[in-house]
């Protein structure tokens, strides 16, 4: 049988303030893009600079942001934020969409190419340092709760075997 760890999703609180584990993976994966992304650009026939990455950066992280709560938005409860609207902006209440973040990042890197007349910067730079990003995603999803099925309702099934009668 495969055991769940029971961690508790805030990393650490200050008074009414509360970190979460899946904000510090976010934290990190933009971390690790910047220090890749400027290991990579010391490289001179890469053609991006220090100034160029951090650019990147700034487009990719609004493009995570804005892109995942747009994603959520429109995906999942889009019925709701149609009678709520100025609820979409409440992004303390939750709700971001890997996908939609996935999706806004490919319009932050096609509006951040646009001055070099391209319509992506260097595709294995973005690569490289992109991927160590998204490494950070199923840690994020591990501890929002997410992995294995987990929906905070008593699960029947886990991997195939019926656990209602245990």
């Amino acid at each position: 049988m495969l055991v769940h760890p029971d961690f508790n999703p805030i990393a650490i609180s200050f008074g009414p303030v509360a970190v979460r584990w899946y904000g510090l993976m976010y934290l990190v994966g933009f971390i690790l893009f910047l220090g890749l992304g400027r290991w990579r650009a010391r490289e001179t026939w890469r053609g991006m600079s220090a100034q160029d990455v951090d650019d990147l950066l700034f487009f990719g992280v609004l493009g995570v942001i804005v892109g995942g709560r747009l994603g959520y938005v429109l995906f999942y409860k889009p019925a709701f934020y149609l009678s709520n609207p100025l609820e979409a902006l409440m992004l303390w209440h939750g709700g971001m969409a890997s996908h939609g973040g996935i999706l806004g990042v490919l319009v932050a890197m096609f509006v951040f190419a646009q001055p070099w007349q391209e319509f992506f910067p260097d595709r294995r730079f973005c690569r490289a340092v992109g991927a160590a990003g998204t490494r950070c995603g199923p840690t994020r999803k591990f501890h929002q709760w997410r992995t294995l099925g987990s929906s905070g309702r008593p699960q029947r099934v886990a991997l195939g075997h019926d656990l209602s009668a245990r």
